[in-house]
């Protein structure tokens, strides 16, 4: 019936193009690869009289406008594989037909010029065993002061990747899959950059709730509201693992902290508790903190950053070179990845000191002058021995055995230090070690 009314039907394995979005399979491999270049082939530049002669500041004609916003919407339609060229597209979209100039026609017309000559395909390869669902959201954010208002950009990327040996995740590379990425104008009031960075975690946990109820009713069937609500709520338990990550120290000590603190926006206590709360009812199931060289998110953002990450992980690889930190709720404690196998000194000094606040009292004594000293003490040779190892340094056997007596190796010696030394000292001990 259908081939009477529109025609004979043609079937096509391996590769077609839809809407402008060319599929490719490798019936070997099974890579699955995305691209629209022949609809970015097919764009074409704008002509105006006298575009390189006049001002750059020149605010165009009405019926120039129409055409910019022509070109600059069949431009937009490339972001659905286009992701190293999203950013540019985001700040031209904020002009209107009273602000549009010439530089703005000239911005365009370079885009159209990247997108014939550049390739920017997204890729998805086979993962090397079956495996369960695991997602990582990469955000970050971009923050300019204005003349009448600050500016704030969010750039989300979610991956699909290989799960975590032992649920931590190490410098080096793995396959992923781009689910999807964002990059957004924030529609909260910023005033600084940590608030920006704070929005856009939020706005990247929000995207992983919604992805992981999708993801659960693939793995275990449809969800009722009621079921849906206590899986938002944690009391649900799902294979699903989704987690986030964050260039911005800032944030990411914020939110780990022991005790949540007023931050000096107050505004944004409530942002944090959010996202601790997700962590402590292991709905994200952990939190990031990644080197900025790392943060594939960051050509969503800035158009003057090297967009060679954002590339490769389009391309089916997400490379992590530089440390990583993790948090995780029932852990209680940071785990620093590094290329050594043996475990790092800070997330042993950690465990500790972070054990110590667990199990001291309301009752225990103020501290003394003599936890004082040993507390300074112990910071400074902890700091001492993390640079000494980076460097590949000897460390000093006087200051090793100090670091064995003053720290805890059993719970007995867990409840006498817990007894000598104050909770803020101790989580300074922490923040020093960072």
């Amino acid at each position: 019936c259908l081939e009477a009314t529109f025609g004979k039907l043609v079937t096509q394995w391996n590769s077609f193009t839809n809407c402008g979005v060319r599929h490719i399979q490798d019936p070997v491999t099974h890579t699955i690869t995305l691209d629209q270049d022949d609809y970015c082939k097919s764009i074409k530049k704008m002509t105006v009289a006298n575009l390189r002669t006049l001002p750059a500041d020149t605010v165009v004609s009405s019926e120039t406008y129409e055409q910019y916003r022509s070109l600059r919407g069949a431009v937009a339609y490339t972001l659905l594989t286009r992701a190293d060229v999203a950013v540019y597209v985001v700040a031209l979209q904020r002009t209107q037909e009273n602000n549009t100039k010439l530089l703005h026609i000239k911005a365009l017309n370079t885009i159209v010029h990247r997108l014939h000559n550049v390739s920017h395909k997204l890729v998805y390869k086979p993962f090397n065993r079956r495996q369960s669902a695991v997602f990582l959201a990469r955000c970050d954010s971009a923050f300019k002061r204005e003349d009448d208002s600050g500016h704030a950009l969010k750039g989300i990327i979610i991956l699909r990747i290989e799960e975590l040996e032992n649920g931590t995740l190490r410098p080096g590379n793995r396959i992923c899959h781009v689910i999807d990425f964002v990059s957004k104008r924030l529609r909260h009031v910023t005033r600084s950059t940590f608030s920006s960075e704070c929005f856009a975690v939020c706005d990247g946990a929000d995207y992983c709730l919604l992805l992981r109820q999708i993801a659960h009713e693939f793995s275990r069937g449809p969800l009722s509201a009621a079921e849906a609500r206590r899986l938002r709520e944690g009391d649900l338990r799902s294979p699903v693992q989704v987690s986030v990550a964050t260039d911005a120290m800032s944030l990411f000590q914020a939110v780990t902290a022991i005790h949540v603190r007023v931050p000096a926006e107050t505004s944004l206590l409530s942002h944090l508790q959010y996202l601790r709360e997700l962590l402590d009812k292991q709905i994200l199931a952990s939190f990031y903190w990644l080197d900025t060289r790392d943060m594939v998110a960051d050509g969503l953002t800035k158009g003057s950053v090297d967009r060679n990450s954002l590339t490769l992980a389009c391309s089916g690889t997400m490379s992590t070179s530089h440390e990583v930190q993790q948090w995780k709720s029932k852990q209680g404690q940071i785990v620093r990845s590094s290329t050594d196998s043996a475990p790092s000194l800070f997330a042993t000094t950690a465990a500790a000191v972070l054990s110590t606040v667990n199990v001291r009292s309301q009752s225990a004594p103020k501290p003394t002058q003599r936890s004082l000293s040993t507390t300074s003490k112990l910071a400074k040779v902890v700091n001492e021995r993390d640079r000494a190892l980076e460097h590949g340094q000897d460390f000093d056997r006087q200051h090793t055995e100090f670091f064995k007596i003053h720290t805890p190796k059993n719970e007995g010696e867990d409840e006498h230090m817990a007894s000598q030394e104050d909770p803020e000292l101790l989580q300074d001990l922490c923040d020093d070690t960072s």
